[in-house]
């Protein structure tokens, strides 16, 4: 009996009779004798592989990997070749195991190498490094042997996630939020400590400005003072001056010429005791003679 297959487009298609390849394409469409005939089917699009790690890093710490790789069969002929990609014509499935334990090989390839990187690396490095990890290790499968044998290309590995266990994670957000604290308060010192200097800087500059008003206080009260007395010292001057012609004149003289700005002003005087002897000098002084002298 005569059947007919449709293949897929995304799909490399191997019809096998007696072992050998008798017609192959990529989603092909064939008639074939099931009694004679096996049809392989043979994915050609990039899958993906999600994967979880388990390893421990060179401080024997455990931390679980997340990630997930895409790869290809570049050689559909070859693959099919070494492992059995046969499907169920009416079913649609594969009738082996084969085509999940390749995936199976590839993610314990991406663990074995994943764990001769991560064996080198601290926790803290590894929580640090997913990036590093995944090209790493994407790296290292692309030249893996084993891959090229079966004609299998891995394009691309990607972490999504890398945690340690949930004790030690919590005691890394502790060690975290420790270290934010001090950051905080070491902000807070710092803006305190801005603040004090600002303001030692404006009591500095308040102090120079009391200084420097005092300064000239001074200079103003000097100079007052100096003017005072250059003023005190003229006055005196001209008072010597005036009264240096007096100086000159006899007593009587002096007393007679005292008299009369006292009969000029007679209201600066309160009261005045003129003696007859008194009277009489300063009567012959006015007149130019001598007094007769006062019997005894």
């Amino acid at each position: 009996m005569i059947r007919y297959y449709k293949g897929d487009p995304n799909a490399f298609i191997i019809a096998f009779r007696s072992g050998r390849p008798i017609r192959q394409g990529a989603g092909i469409t064939l008639y074939y004798m099931p009694m004679h005939t096996s049809i392989a089917r043979v994915p050609t699009v990039a899958c993906e592989a999600p994967f979880v790690i388990r390893e421990t890093t060179n401080d024997y710490q455990e931390v679980t990997i997340q990630g997930t790789l895409t790869y290809r069969i570049s050689d559909p002929l070859r693959a099919a070749s070494l492992r059995d990609f046969t499907v169920d014509p009416k079913k649609g499935t594969y009738r082996s195991e084969d085509p999940t334990k390749l995936v199976e090989r590839i993610v314990n390839a991406t663990q074995a190498r994943a764990r001769g990187v991560i064996r080198t690396w601290s926790l803290e490095e590894t929580l640090d490094r997913a990036q590093v990890l995944a090209e790493s290790v994407a790296e290292k499968l692309r030249t893996e042997p084993a891959f090229a044998d079966l004609g299998v290309v891995v394009d691309g590995v990607y972490i999504i996630g890398i945690s340690p266990k949930p004790e030690v994670q919590k005691a890394l957000e502790a060690k975290y939020r420790e270290t934010v604290n001090r950051r905080a308060d070491q902000a807070i010192f710092e803006r305190r400590a801005g603040a004090l200097e600002q303001e030692r800087q404006l009591k500095q500059k308040e102090m120079a400005t009391s200084i420097e008003v005092e300064n000239h206080r001074k200079e103003l009260v000097t100079k007052q003072a100096d003017n005072t007395l250059t003023v005190a010292k003229a006055e005196a001057e001209a008072q010597k001056m005036k009264l240096a012609p007096l100086a000159e004149l006899p007593p009587t003289v002096l007393a007679a010429l005292a008299l009369k700005e006292w009969a000029a002003n007679p209201t600066a005087i309160g009261q005045l005791n003129v003696t007859p002897d008194m009277l009489s000098q300063l009567a012959g002084a006015l007149s130019g003679t001598r007094p007769a002298p006062t019997a005894a």
